[in-house]
């Protein structure tokens, strides 16, 4: 993915030198397509960059503002032109025309904003063709190149790791690829029989794999399923059970929590050395990947730039995801979601989290019954 090349270059260079590492190339998918075109020998074709790209879509608004309603009063400010060329590249990225955007638009309820929007991306395109530039994408031209170059790539191996899917155009590309390269695709699921009727955990990456291996046997690609798991003979027997219970409706485990511990931390700062130390030992004695690994805050405010500055110390990559807390939700909102979600999945699965969301606070004078 696109966010993790640079960390995985660094990792390429740390861990096998700077001769290895200038035999491999990290790229995303969209640097592939770029150096498909390289060695393809097209890499001057002519196509505009972000500038040239936003004076045409502002071109594009103001050549149909006196056909709109809902966008009529629009101020075609630089963060709009920047969401209408995401939703131009997230349409191509996903092979949808101009012409089947529209159609499904008229068919849609509240079809108004969604016409205007495909009226101005089709205009936009419409200038794009008549000004001179490449009006297809990168993985239009880089698939082009590869049909008609059999030879190009051939003898290369790819490793793809860190997606759970793939859009209509990567997987296109990697379909290409797969009769001429030694593809090696790494995916995070416990198997690819998916039992759950789609509505699973890892329901969305077995439809991944199953769809790669349909595309192998079209083909004519030979291709082998591994499976690669980790000895849990070392995990505690409670976590073992709460790993194999987490998404059933199983007992409490009876025993004691032997995998769970408790560190006495003066500071955060102190904390988070400490989660920082117990994170490299995990990685480099027990062989887990730092892409394994969780770091859970009660309180992210506290705790907000201290991670960071101390992982960063201590070599350990991070993201910070900065969640909302279910007391900041409107109960309203908490039950539409709740009535909502009875759709796909089963009420006593998510009633009892949603019960604590909603359930007004205790008042300070009434009392509060034991649980056994």
């Amino acid at each position: 993915p696109e966010q993790f090349t640079v960390h995985a270059e660094q990792e390429v260079f740390r861990l096998y030198g700077r001769g290895l590492g200038c035999d491999a190339e990290v790229v995303s998918f969209k640097r592939l397509c770029y150096r498909i075109l390289l060695a393809a020998g097209r890499a001057d074709t002519r196509r505009l960059e972000s500038g040239g790209r936003s004076v045409l879509m502002y071109r594009a608004f103001q050549t149909v503002k006196d056909h709109l309603n809902v966008y009529a009063r629009t101020r075609p400010s630089s963060s709009f032109i920047a969401e209408l060329l995401d939703m131009e590249e997230e349409l191509a990225r996903c092979n949808i025309t101009h012409d089947a955007f529209m159609e499904a638009a008229l068919q849609a309820d509240g079809a108004g904003k969604l016409t205007e929007l495909a009226l101005i991306l089709g205009t936009y395109t419409t200038l794009l063709e008549t000004s001179g530039a490449e009006s297809r994408t990168a993985a239009d031209l880089a698939a082009q190149a590869l049909d008609e170059d059999a030879g190009l790539l051939e003898g290369c191996s790819l490793f793809v790791d860190g997606f759970w899917t793939f859009s209509v155009q990567e997987h296109a590309l990697l379909a290409r690829l797969l009769p001429r390269c030694d593809v090696r695709v790494s995916l995070f699921c416990d198997g690819t029989e998916d039992y759950d009727g789609g509505y699973g955990v890892f329901s969305d990456v077995k439809a991944t794999a199953k769809t790669l291996i349909h595309t192998a046997q079209q083909n004519g690609t030979a291709y082998t399923v591994r499976h690669f798991g980790r000895d849990v003979a070392h995990v505690g027997e409670s976590l073992r059970y709460l790993s194999a219970a987490l998404f059933t409706e199983s007992a409490p485990f009876p025993g004691p929590p032997d995998g769970v511990a408790l560190h006495l931390a003066s500071d955060p700062f102190h904390e988070a050395e400490y989660a920082a130390s117990q994170i490299r030992r995990l990685v480099r004695e027990e062989g887990l990947r730092y892409g394994e690994i969780a770091v859970l805050c009660r309180d992210q405010d506290q705790y907000r730039g201290v991670l960071d500055s101390v992982f960063k110390q201590h070599g350990v990559p991070v993201f910070t995801k900065n969640g909302t807390s279910n007391k900041a939700a409107h109960p309203v909102r908490a039950l539409c979601a709740r009535h909502r979600r009875r759709r796909f999945y089963r009420r006593r699965r998510v009633y009892p989290y949603q019960d604590r969301a909603v359930r007004p606070r205790r008042a300070a004078n009434r009392p509060v019954a034991a649980l056994p």
